[in-house]
């Protein structure tokens, strides 16, 4: 047995094919079926690859189809339960067939192509009959061996015929049948091909990359797409599609000179047309897109999304095949790092203008410009991608799919690790870190993030159009205490709106004016606010609250809620939850009165979050936010090429908004990731980016 070997065994979700005949075996001869089926099966002729004795019991076949022959990939693997000679001479074995690699396959559609058998043994050339069982594999489970490293073995113990494993001791099982479980891998340092699961936080409504509004399906669609620039695994910008770009001397007009080997997916060339769509696209009124404001640096890009302007006067043009020119309202010198996120990430106009908004990133349909195409999509359950053989650097890519599982549930993120379903998962329960790390040696990776929490008021209608009664309810929220004793390790709490870790921010920072005040004091002023905006024992005031139900917002509701009514006995908090595709459909609707939240930078740079509070911005500005002085301090801070003299007129606009109480920050976060110490081209950094073409798995069996 080699010392490196591996295998990648998935758990089975039974599914049964209920007979059927296939041909075109490995030594390509055709052999219909005979005589009557005792049992749900398939008859498989022409030579199907098996020694012709009953030692075939308990050992593997691969099986490919014929588009994969030249390499044998292997669509699956065939555990052989039972052998019997038949009085044709020709023997019958039957196997659980395990579909490995093509979840996206329906149990039976499979055999409507030809399957090929094959060991690298043709023994049975008069062809053999193969009575199958069907089963998908969905995770891993897997045990340790002591010298053969660790083993991937099915999870379903049931209907395993004469090879019934002694799940007492699996181990001595998995001994006893030598390498039937086992593929040797390619390489001495990392193994290539399989499968790298991901567990991601939430419901993915879209992989669309311009209708997008989630940080987990950007998890999917940034392992499906590449946009002009692509991220490092340590967050860095790096050529994309353009493999150069330069700007003009007034910085205004940008030139992309895009590499000629790009093509899409079905392998259509990609062209500078393709992103001048896309951009369009994106301001289009109709796409309704969530983050199109965050390139109204685009010349006339806020004119087109109000629909003041005709698509064709944004400022992005095709100037050949391969060159694209982009012009500018203001400079913007983190331009490409403003394009390394999905928003700005090309589309296949074809593809999206023949099935439509909501169905062309169905699997069927799909066409991506990226390392991973998806390939199959059980909404609340899982997505899947495999290797697009037309990406460029498809050679460089470790794993031949990826597969996403929807799990909002941190419990049961710990239990598919236990089991080796998982190898990395976008976040984890925060106040159990420290057993985590004894737990998971090596899976637990934070970093300081640009990320804030914070809650809007609906400032569009009363009680909070009312700065009186926004400042009240702030200054009531005891962050210290929520920091220190109900939120995970690690945050802090936030009186200010942008992170203290950001760059391109050296100046006086902004904060509440009130923070200087006792818990006492600011209870106090609070209650004075409201009597003032005209609250008290005959008009109460009441609202309610709304909240993720994931992460640490449902620990924090409570907390607040006992905050708001401790000013006085006539403040009635009511909360309630919302899953987050729920609630942030809500804020954009204006459909709240106070509102969980949370920010996690684009770019590294004060205007990431500044910008949120845009009165021109749209449906970002959750609480419409307003106030034309912002605005122009904004304005006047982006024509500024000095990053001080930025950094004091960001300042003065971040005070203002507080002065205002344009919103409520909570807390600064950081990265919260689960992944195996043995997967590579992992690295945490603020951004918290992690493209699945960096990874592999190193070889346990070097240490």
């Amino acid at each position: 047995m080699p010392a490196n070997a591996n295998a990648e065994i998935f758990n089975w979700v039974e599914q049964v094919v209920e007979g059927g005949t296939i041909g075109n075996g490995y030594s390509h001869g055709q052999y219909p079926s005979e005589g009557a089926q005792t049992h749900p099966g398939i008859d498989i002729g022409g030579g199907c690859g098996l020694p012709v004795n009953a030692a075939a019991d308990g050992k593997v076949i691969r099986l490919v189809t014929e588009a994969d022959r030249k390499d044998f990939a292997s669509l699956g693997n065939a555990v052989v339960i039972q052998h019997k000679d038949e009085p044709d001479g020709r023997p019958t074995f039957t196997l659980y067939l395990h579909m490995m690699n093509a979840p996206d396959v329906e149990p039976g559609s499979i055999f409507k192509g030809d399957l090929l058998g094959y060991t690298g043994n043709t023994g049975a050339a008069k062809g053999c009959h193969l009575h199958f069982e069907v089963r998908h594999f969905l995770g891993t489970r897997s045990v340790y061996h002591p010298t053969i490293g660790r083993i991937y073995v099915p999870g379903d113990r049931s209907e395993i015929g004469d090879l019934e494993p002694d799940w007492s001791d699996p181990e001595e099982w998995i001994e006893k049948q030598g390498s039937s479980w086992l593929f040797p891998s390619d390489e001495d340092h990392v193994l290539k091909g399989g499968i790298l699961r991901r567990g991601i936080s939430g419901r993915v409504d879209t992989v669309d990359p311009h209708r997008s509004s989630t940080p987990w399906e950007n998890i999917v669609i940034g392992d499906m797409f590449v946009g002009l620039v692509d991220v490092t695994p340590d967050g860095k910008v790096i050529p994309g599609v353009a493999k150069v770009w330069t700007h003009d001397k007034t910085g205004l007009v940008w030139t992309f000179n895009l590499r000629n080997d790009v093509t899409w997916s079905d392998g259509v060339p990609l062209t500078a047309h393709d992103f001048v769509y896309a951009f369009r696209r994106l301001q289009n009124p109709a796409t309704a897109s969530m983050f199109s404001s965050l390139l109204y640096v685009i010349k006339n890009a806020q004119q087109v999304n109000n629909g003041e302007a005709a698509p064709e006067k944004l400022g992005v043009r095709a100037v050949d095949d391969h060159t694209l020119e982009i012009s500018l309202t203001e400079r913007v010198p983190y331009l490409p790092e403003l394009l390394s996120h999905p928003y700005a990430y090309p589309v296949p106009q074809r593809i999206v203008e023949k099935y439509g908004d909501n169905e062309w990133g169905a699997p069927k349909n799909i066409v991506v410009n990226g390392p991973y195409k998806l390939v199959y999509w059980r909404s609340g359950d899982q997505l899947v991608t495999e290797k697009n053989p037309n990406f460029w650097a498809s050679e460089s890519l470790c794993y031949d799919r990826v597969a996403y599982f929807e799990i909002e549930d941190n419990k049961l993120v710990e239990e598919r690790i236990d089991s080796g379903e998982l190898d990395i998962n976008n976040s984890f329960d925060g106040v159990r870190t420290a057993e985590l790390r004894q737990r998971y040696p090596g899976w637990v990776r934070t970093s300081p993030s640009l990320f804030t929490t914070y809650w809007s008021f609906n400032q569009t209608k009363p009680p909070f159009d009312d700065v009186r009664v926004r400042h009240a309810l702030t200054m009531a929220l005891d962050r210290d205490f929520i920091v220190e004793n109900i939120l995970s390790p690690g945050y802090s709490p936030a009186y200010s709106f942008v992170p203290p870790t950001i760059s391109n921010y050296e100046t006086d920072r902004p904060r509440f004016r009130w923070t200087s005040l006792s818990r006492k004091e600011r209870l106090k002023k609070a209650k004075d606010l409201l009597l003032e905006a005209g609250y008290g024992p005959d008009n109460p005031l009441t609202f309610e609250y709304i909240f993720r139900s994931t992460g640490e917002s449902p620990k924090v509701a409570s907390v607040a809620q006992s905050n708001w009514n401790e000013i006085a006995p006539w403040v009635d908090a009511q909360i309630s939850s919302a899953k987050p595709i729920v609630l942030y459909g809500r804020l954009r609707q204006n459909d709240f009165e106070i509102a969980d939240g949370a920010w996690k930078a684009d770019i590294n740079d004060p205007i990431s979050f500044l910008h949120l509070l845009n009165s021109r911005i749209g449906s970002q500005n959750y609480g419409n936010y307003n106030n034309p002085e912002y605005d122009n301090l904004l304005k006047s801070a982006a024509l500024k090429t000095d990053l001080k003299h930025r950094a004091e007129l960001f300042a003065r606009a971040e005070q203002l908004m507080l002065d205002d109480a344009g919103v409520s920050p909570m807390w600064f976060g950081f990265t919260e990731n689960l992944a195996s110490p043995q997967i590579t081209g992992w690295s945490e950094h603020p951004m918290d980016i992690h493209r699945s073409r960096w990874m592999c798995r190193v070889n346990p069996h070097e240490n």
